[in-house]
């Protein structure tokens, strides 16, 4: 039997800050294995990749591999990273500190200041999650003590309600 070549379109390479963009849709809409996929596509390691597919793996459970993207995405960050958020007005520090959402995609074009917080953030819940309390205290610590979840975390790792 002959076969017949077919003329099909090549596909173009897929564009990268498609793919992530695309990423980030999914994650918001809960979707994460489809938004790792895309992370992965982009062959990239970069602060913003580390952090979503860091947080897509803390999604589904896989918190051994969470953590192995969160130590990559940490070594990308400036040594001494300013953290504060003095600048933002009473009503908005109040929320952030007491009912923000805990995680959420960190997009491109995030300041250093707010990527850190967010990868601070995801690393005191996956160490919660991997029993690796000292972890989790160091990351909370230097969060300075403000959120109001990540405290009540701490206040059952030391009264030992695990």
């Amino acid at each position: 039997m002959k076969t017949i070549s077919v003329n099909r379109p090549e596909m173009p390479p897929p564009d990268l800050e498609q793919l992530f963009n695309a990423a980030i849709r999914y994650m918001q809409s809960g979707e994460y294995a489809f938004a790792y996929r895309c992370l992965g596509m982009t062959n990239k390691s970069d602060l913003h990749t580390s952090y979503n597919k860091a947080l897509c793996c803390y999604q589904v459970s896989w918190f051994s591999e969470c953590r192995n993207l969160l130590m990559e995405a940490e070594k990308q960050l400036p040594s001494l990273t300013d953290i504060r958020m003095d600048d933002l007005p009473e009503a908005f520090f109040q929320w952030e500190y007491e009912s923000s959402p805990d995680l959420c995609p960190m997009p491109y074009g995030t300041p250093l200041s707010i990527a850190a917080i967010q990868i601070l953030k995801l690393k005191v819940y996956n160490s919660y999650k991997l029993h690796l309390y000292g972890e989790m205290r160091d990351a909370a610590s230097r969060l300075g003590g403000k959120y109001k979840h990540i405290n009540e975390l701490i206040k059952e790792t030391h009264h030992g309600n695990m």
